[in-house]
């Protein structure tokens, strides 16, 4: 009688430890007779808990094997290295248990936030009630639903979300779509409208591709990419030609320091340290540029997060650097 005494305040000292995110293994929350049914060794499994209340948890079940039915949103993959595990294990989400504390056996684990803000984006999607943590991050291959359209995300950065339009159906307007497959789905869409969207909106995502359907989207993209590459290329170089004489992103040597140019206005041209702009984020004039040493240009990539960094404190002038950050961005995720 003691020692099932011990068991029980061992079994409520686990259940109250227990937070959402924790797995735990757990005895299936299943009658005798339907315990009979499975093998003893698979008896006990694994479980995201999502809430508990005084005698119970509420729980997703994990498996070590992936499901033939269930889809992209139904189903998250834990991966076994992360968490130094045997094997990689699936939570099914799609139905949440009700399990008695006397079921528990252990802590298994803590989810980390990555994973946390992927399952809840899945919940977010499978219209859930449970909040395992307040703020997802969109990445690339989500699906978001804005204005009564949807968007599919091509690319991110820590400010904004990039977006190009797609259709549940063809649409009859005469243009030519493609097909892409988003979560099993088809989707249609012609990526030449597109939209980006600031991290701080609040964004409903509505569906996420697996990661072999982003890859075959980006394929897609590049190759509308390439046709249109022709005429970016000829419109770039007249820009380049009407607005500066060297090329925004040019490196020169001034004395010591490197500087990177960034816009010319009122005759003078300006630019950036490229080793100290982190430190010291601020724009200066490059004086006597004709006669600096060029050492090349910065890749588009790169230059981006140069600039980005500058207008994220709000560097002077606001209007130059807000304008070339903008242009950037176009030409970097177009």
């Amino acid at each position: 009688m003691f020692r099932f005494f011990k068991r029980i305040k061992e079994k409520i000292k686990l259940m109250n430890v227990l937070e959402p995110g924790d797995l735990v293994w757990s005895k299936m929350p299943l009658s005798r007779i339907e315990l009979r049914k499975i093998e003893k060794e698979h008896q006990v499994r694994p479980y995201l808990v999502v809430d508990k209340s005084r005698f119970f948890i509420y729980a997703y079940q994990s498996s070590s094997k992936q499901s033939d039915t269930l889809n992209n949103c139904q189903e998250y993959k834990i991966n076994k290295f992360r968490y130094k595990q045997n094997k990689d294990s699936y939570l099914n989400l799609t139905k949440v248990y009700k399990i008695p504390f006397y079921k528990l056996k252990k802590k298994h684990n803590t989810l980390n936030e990555v994973d946390l803000k992927n399952i809840q984006k899945r919940l977010n999607v499978n219209k859930s009630d449970y909040k395992l943590i307040e703020n997802i991050y969109i990445l690339e291959g989500d699906v978001i639903e804005y204005d009564n359209q949807f968007y599919y995300v091509y690319s991110t950065d820590n400010v904004y979300i990039y977006c190009f339009l797609i259709f549940k159906k063809y649409p009859k307007t005469g243009e030519i779509y493609e097909k892409i497959i988003i979560d099993n789905k088809s989707y249609y869409t012609n990526f030449k409208v597109k939209r980006y969207f600031n991290r701080k909106e609040n964004l409903n995502v509505v569906n996420i591709a697996y990661s072999v359907e982003i890859d075959e989207i980006l394929e897609q993209k590049k190759g509308m990419k390439q046709k249109e590459l022709s005429n970016i290329q000829k419109k770039e170089h007249i820009k380049n030609n009407n607005k500066m004489s060297y090329e925004s992103g040019t490196i020169f040597r001034v004395g010591n320091n490197k500087m990177v140019y960034l816009f010319k206005s009122n005759n003078k041209y300006y630019g950036v340290n490229a080793l100290m702009y982190k430190i010291k984020p601020r724009v200066v004039p490059i004086y006597n540029i004709h006669k600096s040493q060029i050492l090349g240009i910065v890749p588009k990539e790169d230059y981006l997060k140069m600039v980005e960094c500058l207008y994220l404190n709000n560097v002077q002038p606001l209007k130059e650097i807000s304008d070339l950050y903008d242009d950037l961005r176009n030409m970097v995720y177009s």
